[in-house]
Formats: structure tokens, C-alpha cells, sequence
């Protein structure tokens, strides 16, 4: 009796479990707000900005990402690229560089005190220490546009939608050490392969320790573990949907061609930059020709959607030009940072210009606070 009461017990916590775990999907409503501008105020608080100090090191150009490490900041940046390691003042203390043994620095993954750099054309993937010190180099399977470390020498690889001998997916987890592929998730339509594949990078934001997954091409937000994948935050874009049977009877022989059709038409149909923290999640993405950015608040399910973004706090002046790249990540509870070209704050009309002397090159890194809503 006892024996099958226990087996109750467990078949019942497992229900319960799955039960939970569906309960758990959020939706996103990208359209529960909407507005053509906002301005920096609405949404956020500014802490402070700092230029960059790069002494006798390269000027960066543009900061495609930046990591919170150990006081001070991993950044990779572009034009050209480079990942610097920064003090707590900004001062760049070493870099990373293209050389013999680095021929592309693709992105870059951060775990355990260790730098982790994607060498997507050699595919290759080069281990530093916490002083940006080469430690080794692993050759992987595939072709991949970003990763992320699941644990030591366990790492999961976003293939985009590129189909090898390895893979039939768009995810790989590959044991670096034992050289073998331990999964291959999320299968790719055949139609897909052939147009959509946006070379995006940063796949895999982390909050708490708990790493997600998004792609250009599904409405969906994933937890990911050694165990797979989890639907964690589904993309509702109401009335801006792209129909189902637009990706069913689409027959497109590249990205170009898919792009030029849907911008003629007022649908949401590719995302570029997803970013979360503890309390919020930031995406990115495309509709008409457009790129529109949406702010959700997790603790509170709200979502601000908007097109235009004014600086109504410092360099009063609009940061259109800038808003596919002005947030960098998001970090800690609702703590995001952010990038503004000095160039651009050159020419500021009633602001404050942080430097004198604007050096071409240099970037200016903001720190600052989302607001509840």
C-alpha cells in the first residue's frame, strides 16, 4: 500500500510540475502601448557616463556588447574589432586583437573569471584568463553566430539556421573537452534555411544565472540548461503578427529578397537584440521599415513599445541615430548600460559635452536605471 501511495505521490509532482512549468509561459504584448517617441526620462534614470580612457591601447569604435566582470567591465567592441577588458573607472587596462591565432572575434562569452572568444570563420572558440591572457583554443563542429557557457567545458552554440553533418538545429550543446555533441535543439524548416539567417549575435542573455534563448526568426523566449530548452516568454504582436502562413508559403532564395517584401507592410518580423535583467527585458526588432524597441516589465507584465527615443535628461537631443546599438546590456535588477558615440555628443544644443576634446573613436559608456511602470 505503501508503495503505491509513494508512486501517486510522484506521478502527482510530476503533473504538478508540468502543469506549473506551462503556467509559467508569459506572453509579451509588444502593442499594449505604443508611442512614436518617448524620451529618456519615461523610462529610465541616468547614474552617470564615462568615456572611455584607452590610454596607449586601440580606440574603440562601436560597442556591440558589454559584460559586468568583477568591478569593471568586459567590452567588444567594432569598427575595428576588439574586446577590452576595463577597471571600474573605464580605463581599459588590456585588449583583445585579431592576430595569427584570432582571425574573427565573432562575440564573446563570460564564466567562472574566464573570457571566452567566438572565432566563427576559423570555428573555433579562444579561452583567456581574467586579464585577457590566451589560455587555450578548441576547434568546434559548426559554424556558429554566438554561444554561451552551460558549465565548465559544456558550451550551447547558435548555429542560425545553418544545417551541418552535426546538426539538423539551431542549437548545439558540445562537450569542449571530450570533443561531442551532446544535443542538437530546435529542428530549422527547410524554406528557412534558405533566407532566413541575419548573422545577429548575443542569442544567450543571462539574469540570476539562468540563461535564455531568442532568435530573429521565432516569437519566443527560451531558458536553456544542459537539459535543453524551456518556452520561458512568448512575443504577442497582436494586430503586427506576420501570419503563420507567411513563413509556410514563403519561397524566398535569400535574406535580401524576404526583407525588401515584409518592409512594404506593417508587420513585425525579425528581432535584433534581446537584453534582460532581473525585472526587465529589452528587444529590438523590425516592422515596416521600421525598428521599434520594446521595454517589459517582468515584475509587472507591462510593456512600453517605441520608435523614437529623445535624451531629455543630458545631451538633450534625439538618439534615433543610435537606438539599434544605445543599449548595450542589461544587468543586476534593473540596471542597464548604454553606448552614445562622442561624435555625437559634439554636437549637443543645451547639454553638457563630457569632454573637450571629442576624439573620433572613443565611445562614452551610460549607466543608469529602468523605472517601474
Amino acid at each position: 500500500m505503501n508503495r503505491i501511495f509513494l508512486c501517486l505521490l510522484t506521478l502527482l509532482i510530476g503533473c504538478a510540475k508540468k502543469e506549473s512549468d506551462k503556467n509559467s509561459i508569459e506572453s509579451i504584448h509588444i502593442t499594449e502601448m505604443f508611442e512614436s517617441r518617448i524620451t529618456l526620462s519615461r523610462i529610465a534614470q541616468i547614474d552617470s557616463f564615462k568615456v572611455i580612457n584607452v590610454g596607449g591601447f586601440h580606440d574603440l569604435g562601436e560597442v556591440k556588447y558589454a559584460f559586468p566582470f568583477f568591478g569593471g567591465w568586459i567590452i567588444h567592441s567594432t569598427s575595428p574589432a576588439i574586446v577590452s577588458l576595463l577597471n571600474h573607472r573605464c580605463e581599459v587596462t588590456q585588449q583583445v586583437v585579431p592576430d595569427f591565432r584570432l582571425g574573427e572575434i565573432t562575440s564573446i562569452a563570460v564564466s567562472d573569471r574566464k573570457v571566452f572568444i567566438l572565432d566563427r570563420t576559423a570555428k573555433k572558440i579562444h579561452q583567456y584568463n581574467d586579464l585577457l591572457q590566451w589560455e587555450r583554443t578548441v576547434v568546434i563542429p559548426v559554424f556558429a553566430q554566438s554561444f554561451s557557457i552551460l558549465r565548465n567545458g559544456v558550451v550551447i552554440l547558435y548555429t542560425g539556421n545553418e544545417v551541418t553533418e552535426y546538426n539538423q538545429g539551431k542549437l548545439v550543446i558540445y562537450n569542449m573537452e571530450d570533443g561531442m555533441v551532446l544535443k542538437d535543439l530546435i529542428p530549422v524548416s527547410e524554406k528557412l534555411r534558405k533566407y532566413f539567417n541575419f548573422l545577429t549575435g548575443y542569442h544567450f542573455p543571462e539574469s540570476k544565472g539562468e540563461i535564455f534563448f531568442w532568435d530573429s526568426a521565432i516569437n519566443n523566449i527560451y531558458t536553456v540548461d544542459e537539459d535543453g530548452v524551456q518556452l520561458a516568454y512568448q512575443l504577442d504582436y497582436g494586430a503586427w503578427s506576420l501570419p503563420q502562413k507567411f513563413y509556410d508559403e514563403a519561397d524566398f532564395d535569400n535574406a535580401y529578397d524576404f526583407v525588401t517584401k515584409l518592409r512594404n507592410q506593417q508587420y513585425a518580423f525579425r528581432h535584433f537584440r534581446v537584453l534582460i535583467n532581473d525585472a526587465f527585458i529589452l528587444l529590438t526588432f523590425e516592422k515596416g521599415g521600421d525598428y521599434l524597441t520594446s521595454l517589459f516589465n517582468r515584475k509587472t507584465g507591462h510593456t512600453i513599445t517605441f520608435s523614437g527615443l529623445t535624451d531629455d535628461i543630458q545631451f538633450h537631443q534625439s538618439l534615433d541615430d543610435i537606438k539599434l546599438i544605445f543599449f548595450v546590456n542589461l544587468y543586476k535588477q534593473s540596471s542597464f548600460i548604454g553606448f552614445i558615440p562622442v561624435e555625437l555628443l559634439a554636437n549637443t544644443e543645451g547639454g553638457i559635452n563630457p569632454v573637450n576634446d571629442v576624439v573620433p573613436g572613443n565611445a562614452v559608456l551610460v549607466f543608469g536605471r529602468f523605472k517601474t511602470f
